[in-house]
């Protein structure tokens, strides 16, 4: 077996082939035009609804865009119409799991760890049912790859831990984030799906099946 930090013919490090890729696909996502862009952001939030909304009540862990990453506030508003519930991640601190505090689309957001902007502290924390995860990357294996800070590898493994039920995994991208294979170690989780302004790919991941990490 191929060791999980490897890529077949390659013995480049996992963590400088990961750099080399987010440098690469960063540039690509800003070269998008941003009026394309909230288009696109609209498009894959109609093709999540289309697919498969989840049913009301459901609680969606989203997030707000950073930088020139794909609007997930088109997809949050959408599946809130239906009923479901809102949620946004918050840093509690640098190497810990992060936290989901309840949201509703378009309150007033206050300066999080990191500067990134986060639900009042007075807002209920709640455990999702789905998340919404930004990416830089994804393959159509599933893999995703991040920003690189690890927020929500620790945030996973931290969910997984009871042994319970894991959240429904969907990634948020524009189409030209696809690569043909995302480096991936043990601490990697895969997608369950990946929504773009072409539509959404389910996979059939590890994490259906135990929710366990990619490798």
């Amino acid at each position: 077996m191929v060791p999980a930090s490897r890529l077949p013919g390659s013995d480049e490090p996992l963590k400088a082939r990961k750099a080399a890729l987010r440098q690469t696909l960063r540039l690509r996502r800003r070269s998008l035009d941003p009026a394309w862009a909230r288009t696109a952001a609209d498009a894959a939030a109609c093709a999540v609804v289309a697919r498969f909304a989840p049913p009301p009540g459901t609680i969606v862990a989203g997030t707000v865009p950073v930088g020139s990453e794909i609007d997930p506030r088109p997809l949050l508003s959408a599946l809130e119409a239906q009923g479901c519930r809102v949620a946004l991640p918050v840093v509690v601190a640098p190497d810990a799991p992060m936290v989901f505090r309840a949201w509703t689309v378009g309150d007033p957001l206050e300066d999080g760890v990191l500067g990134i902007p986060v639900p009042a502290s007075a807002r209920p924390v709640v455990r999702p049912d789905w998340i919404v995860l930004p990416l830089l990357g994804f393959d159509d294996e599933g893999r995703r790859l991040g920003q690189g800070g690890g927020y929500y590898d620790r945030t996973l493994a931290a969910l997984a831990a009871p042994g319970g039920p894991m959240p429904f995994l969907l990634g948020l991208a524009f189409a030209v984030q696809r690569v043909e294979t995302v480096p991936s170690g043990s601490h990697d989780w895969r997608l369950d799906a990946v929504a773009t302004e072409e539509g959404v790919r389910v996979f059939a991941t590890p994490s259906q099946a135990g929710r366990n990490p990619a490798s």
